[in-house]
């Protein structure tokens, strides 16, 4: 038996699908002929496309990007990478930065708590939704503490230094 979800209207859309997402991506909007202002399609089009019962119409991916864009949020996008047991974050914007042991402090301290935590939730070998969620915040602070890493490393790579030695 799937959960169901009534998003916005009283139709009723199976939690995770993505007609769920792409309502609740029109939800973020205070009217459809403001999200359509967004995008290229009208109001009834984007009614359509979170509609459960319209099965053969389905957003098409410029109008996902232009709608979620105007909402700040991939709301569309990380329902599709979950679908297809992808998680999604945003990478942080950061200049590039030599301070790499900060970096290394971050990390380490983030996993280092997702460790600990996980070892004292596990104690009695269950996970209750509460240790869920707050599990949930520390892997997620972990996670962006990776990212800032990666971005970094990334503008290292784009950065040119006349005076490094080659690798040997």
């Amino acid at each position: 038996m799937t959960q169901e979800s009534r998003i916005e209207n009283s139709l009723v859309r199976d939690l995770g699908s993505l007609e769920e997402a792409v309502a609740v991506l029109l939800g973020q909007f205070t009217k459809l002929l403001d999200a359509a202002a967004h995008c290229r399609v009208g109001p009834k089009q984007l009614s359509a496309y979170a509609n459960p019962d319209t099965q053969d119409r389905h957003m098409p991916v410029d109008v996902v990007l232009d709608l979620e864009g105007a909402a700040r949020d991939p709301i569309v996008t990380r329902c599709l990478a979950a679908q297809q047991s992808f998680v999604l974050f945003r990478l942080p914007a950061v200049r590039a930065c030599r301070l790499w042991d900060r970096h290394h402090r971050r990390v380490v301290k983030g996993g280092s708590i997702v460790f600990a935590k996980l070892t004292e939730v596990l104690e009695d070998g269950r996970i209750s939704k509460q240790e869920a969620a707050d599990l949930l915040a520390e892997v997620d602070q972990a996670l962006s503490a990776f990212a800032g890493l990666r971005s970094s490393l990334q503008k290292r790579l784009e950065r040119s230094d006349p005076g490094e030695r080659a690798a040997e």
